[in-house]
């Protein structure tokens, strides 16, 4: 005899389509994924009538549980950076926060998860040639 399945529904506050929703089974730790469409809302199943841990994801966005399903969303504060190919980016908050990481074949590197601050972003060419400017993130 099959088993009765269940529908795992829920929403991301304000709305975001494409967000990764991942539900893992407490019972046997399978994972189900599923996205949120235009209006924030998702589905995953049918799946086992079990307790599972509901988790959501989005680049440059940090999400807080309302509830067990439902989740709000803020976007993250991040700088993305144009430099050369392979070129080291380095920046520096006034607070003391700093990062570094080099270009991707794209030319760019983000920095993300970044506070509230005036940063200032060096750019280090493989030819030794420098570039600088600030940032200034607001709350």
């Amino acid at each position: 005899m099959a088993k009765k399945g269940t529908v795992i529904e829920g929403s991301v506050k304000p709305a975001i389509e494409g967000v990764l929703i991942s539900a893992t089974s407490r019972e046997d730790q399978k994972v189900f994924r599923g996205k949120t469409d235009a209006f924030g809302k998702y589905r995953i199943g049918p799946v086992d009538d079990v307790e599972f841990a509901i988790e959501a994801s989005f680049d440059d966005y940090s999400f807080s549980k309302l509830n067990a399903r439902d989740f709000s969303v803020v976007r993250v504060p991040m700088i993305e950076v144009g430099c050369r190919e392979d070129g080291f980016v380095k920046i520096v908050g006034r607070m003391g926060l700093t990062r570094q990481g080099l270009a991707k074949e794209s030319g760019f590197i983000k920095f993300s998860h970044l506070e509230p601050d005036l940063y200032s972003v060096t750019c280090v060419h493989l030819d030794y040639k420098f570039e600088n400017a600030e940032v200034m993130l607001l709350d």
